[in-house]
C-alpha cells in the first residue's frame, strides 16, 4: 500500500511518523525546498534514515550537510537559501546576491554569503564580517540577508561611483533604503533620482 504523504505533493514523506513528516515539510517550505542534516536529526530522523533517503534520492546533496528534498532546485532564490544554510549560524546572504534578492542587480554565478566566521564551501563565495549587526539584516522572500544599504556598502570598490549612486537611488525608490542610509552611502540627503540620466544631470 502506498504510504500516506504529508506536506507538499512533490516532496517525499521522509518519515513514517506523521508528526515528524509534518514538521519537516513545514521546515522545507520555509527554506525554499532545502533542509540541513542537523535539522532532520533534531526533528527525530535518524542518521541511518537520512543516509537511506540520500541513497534513494528522496534527499539530494547540495552542500555538506544541506539537502534538497525531492529534487534539485535551480531557482536563484532557492540556491541562495541553500548557501545560507550551508554557511552556518549567523550567516546571511550578502553583496551581489543580497542586491539580486532585492531585484537591484543580476544574480551572480555563485551565491555570496556574509558570516561571522570563516566559511569555506565549494560553490559559495563567503565574506567574513565581525561588524554586521542585527539592524543591518532582514528577511526577504524567506531568506536571511543583509539590508540593501549594507550590501552596497560591503561591495566597496567593486562598484563604480555611478553604480553606487544608481543602486542607492533605486533602493530608495523601491522602499529598501531609508533617507538616513542613503545619506550615509552618498554623503547627501537629496530626493532619489529615477534613472542614470537623472543621476548624471544632478551631479552636473
Amino acid at each position: 500500500m502506498e504510504p500516506e504523504r504529508h506536506g507538499h505533493p512533490e516532496w517525499p514523506s521522509l518519515s513514517n511518523n506523521p508528526r515528524i513528516s509534518r514538521e519537516i515539510a513545514h521546515l522545507v517550505e520555509k527554506q525554499q525546498g532545502h533542509v540541513k542534516r542537523t535539522q532532520l536529526v533534531a526533528l527525530g530522523l535518524g542518521e541511518d534514515a537520512i543516509d537511506y533517503r540520500l541513497s534513494t534520492a528522496d534527499l539530494v546533496w547540495v552542500h555538506t550537510g544541506v539537502y534538497a528534498v525531492g529534487y534539485r532546485r535551480v531557482e536563484p532564490v532557492a540556491l541562495a537559501m541553500a548557501a545560507v544554510l550551508a554557511a552556518g549560524p549567523g550567516a546571511v546572504l550578502g553583496h551581489d546576491s543580497a542586491l539580486a534578492l532585492f531585484g537591484l542587480r543580476a544574480w551572480p554565478r555563485k551565491p555570496h554569503v556574509t558570516a561571522p566566521r570563516c566559511v569555506r564551501r565549494p560553490g559559495i563565495i563567503a565574506h567574513r564580517s565581525t561588524t554586521l549587526t542585527r539592524a543591518q539584516t532582514t528577511m526577504w522572500l524567506g531568506v536571511p540577508t543583509t539590508r540593501a544599504a549594507r550590501a552596497i556598502a560591503d561591495m566597496g570598490r567593486r562598484l563604480t561611483p555611478r553604480q553606487r549612486v544608481r543602486l542607492t537611488n533605486q533602493g530608495r525608490l523601491d522602499g529598501l533604503i531609508s533617507a538616513d542610509e542613503a545619506q550615509a552611502l552618498l554623503g547627501h540627503r537629496r530626493n532619489p533620482t529615477r534613472s542614470g540620466l537623472e543621476d548624471r544631470f544632478q551631479a552636473f
